[in-house]
């Protein structure tokens, strides 16, 4: 008689020994077993560019450590000391960005596994219907002014809705995006809380209103809306917002007596005004405040200017500021700002065509734990953290190249004017005074940084 043949069970069903006896790992295990392909794919893909950030940070940490000794062609302008401290901020900064990624790696890993955004989205429709109660009750107490007990047996007929949810996700993310990039801008506490509050409001807004497209609107409509809405955010941004949050004032002899005449006349021969040139006050009880935005050049359609931090009056010589200004108006008299922003356009149109191409395959909202409900912004947090990072670190490589070959066009700018050496001895005192570090890494600066060191920019200057 013919022995009787063990039935072949599917692979989703077996788990090991270990695990059927621990209650924790069996969940563990049935967790992990739910996991889509899909999922698995996207992890890796977020897992493989943040440890590719941390690589290249790492090249730039180990360079740095090892030029622990003032070039003999910047001693001249940068004391050793003032090079050595420079150094090690630098030093510090990189560690901490390396121990951020790290720990992004690890939230990743959470909050994706243990599908935390479900939940959070689940409990911020609660919290919302829950508010909307609590609100419409009070409202009836002291404006209807009926009886405390019909209160109670009132019911909320309010259910939040996806903008309702979407612009509260984007409230509650908005510190921990936010805080951490304006607290490197030389803002006082008045200005920091009025940024964050700023961004929160138009953040809330534009989140809702895409939202709202995305429902509402018809089907090629409202893409061209929507890409028609994030398109002149930056332009809002550069010329509108920003300048309101600047505390600034223009030059002139009295408050810029240093340089004053040789500016006016450098910026009068290429036809920039000088009203439009600003120096931003320094805060008497930290005059470091101003140190970080040395010098820039803004605007894109409007409000075109440039700034100058008032702390370089102090530590440069007159020519030496007069080649600042002469490469920043090289900036303008390029038309730089205009090609970053017809680059940046493009960009976004680019990520606005893949999302349309994407938007609302239930196998993306399935690999993060929802299945029933297919919200835009939880889409767009997938698209943006899991779908675009490797081809973003492609358009970063790209664009900081370009960026880079800038702003050596914009000093050789200022060198047609003779201020090629002091430009030189100016970004040198600049990169000392602002903790950067003077030589890069060539993959680190392709990679993370606009501007090229600044060792390279001075070479660039020499041989010109």
């Amino acid at each position: 008689m013919a022995e009787k043949e063990d039935p072949i069970l599917p692979l989703n069903t077996i788990s090991p020994p270990a695990f059927q006896k621990s209650g924790c790992l069996s969940k563990l295990w049935t967790i992990f077993r739910n996991k889509t392909r899909l999922f698995w794919w996207l992890l890796i893909v977020r897992l493989s560019v943040l440890c590719w950030s941390i690589y290249v940070n790492s090249r730039q940490v180990s360079l740095v450590y090892f030029h622990n000794q003032t070039p003999n062609d910047t001693e001249a302008f940068v004391p050793e000391q003032e090079y050595e401290q420079a150094r090690v901020v630098h030093l510090i900064a990189g560690f901490c960005s390396i121990l951020g990624l790290q720990l992004n790696i690890i939230l990743t890993c959470v909050i994706t596994f243990f599908n935390v955004l479900p939940w959070v989205w689940n409990r911020l429709g609660a919290w919302l219907e829950c508010l909307q109660q609590s609100a419409k009750m009070l409202g009836q107490r002291f404006f209807l002014r009926k009886q405390e007990e019909d209160y109670e047996q009132q019911k909320c007929d309010y259910h939040a809705g996806e903008v309702e949810k979407s612009m509260a996700l984007v409230l509650v993310l908005t510190p921990f995006v936010v805080i951490p990039a304006v607290l490197e801008l030389p803002l006082d506490a008045v200005n920091l809380v009025a940024s964050v509050v700023l961004f929160a409001l138009i953040a809330m807004a534009v989140t809702g209103l895409a939202v709202f497209m995305l429902k509402n609107g018809g089907i090629a409509m409202k893409w061209l809306y929507i890409w028609l809405l994030f398109a002149i955010m930056p332009l809002i941004l550069s010329d509108v917002i920003l300048p309101l949050l600047e505390t600034r004032y223009t030059i002139d002899s009295n408050n810029t007596s240093q340089g004053y005449e040789e500016m006016s006349q450098l910026a009068t021969s290429v036809d920039f005004p000088v009203s439009s040139i600003y120096v931003t006050p320094e805060d008497p009880q930290d005059p470091q405040i101003n140190l970080y935005e040395n010098a820039y050049y803004g605007g894109i359609l409007l409000n075109k200017r440039i700034v100058l931090s008032k702390s370089i009056f102090r530590n440069m010589t007159s020519k030496e500021i007069t080649a600042v200004l002469g490469h920043e108006l090289g900036h303008w008299k390029l038309g730089h700002s205009i090609h970053r922003f017809v680059l940046l356009e493009a960009n976004i149109l680019i990520l606005i065509l893949l999302f349309q191409r994407l938007y609302r395959k239930h196998a993306f909202f399935k690999a993060f734990g929802f299945h029933e409900e297919q919200p835009a912004l939880i889409f767009a947090l997938i698209f943006f953290c899991f779908i675009v990072p490797p081809y973003q670190v492609l358009v970063s490589l790209a664009s900081n190249w370009l960026s880079q070959f800038g702003e050596y066009k914009a000093d050789a700018f200022a060198a047609t004017f003779g201020l090629g050496e002091s430009l030189c001895a100016g970004l040198l005192k600049l990169g000392t005074y602002r903790t950067l570090p003077m030589d890069n890494d060539w993959l680190y600066s392709l990679s993370e940084n606009s501007h090229p060191s600044t060792w390279n920019r001075c070479a660039a200057l020499k041989t010109d």
